[in-house]
């Protein structure tokens, strides 16, 4: 089995699977094995979506950059500032 072609996120060229129905194990009897029906999908990215992609996640990593920053010119701000233990 080519393990390969799975992936953890939607990407091109891969398959996506998700479970639909999943049963129990039979714990009465001591038995832990369970039943689970799956679905998947081949994916195949078109070169237009390709591009409305790759500017989505250039904007989210923009934005996290960004969010970045401000946190450590905040934490460096407050560096010098009392902490609880100094009023005390």
């Amino acid at each position: 089995m080519d393990l390969s072609i799975y992936a953890f996120q939607a990407k091109d060229k891969s398959t996506a699977a998700w479970v639909i129905q999943h049963g129990e194990p039979d714990r009465e009897n001591e038995k832990r094995d369970f039943t689970f029906k799956i679905e998947g999908q081949f994916l195949h990215e078109h070169e237009e979506n390709k591009h409305v992609r790759q500017f989505w996640e250039r904007v989210h990593r923009s934005a996290a950059r960004e969010e970045r920053k401000r946190t450590r010119e905040e934490r460096g701000k407050n560096k010098g500032a009392p902490t609880a233990k100094d009023e005390l």
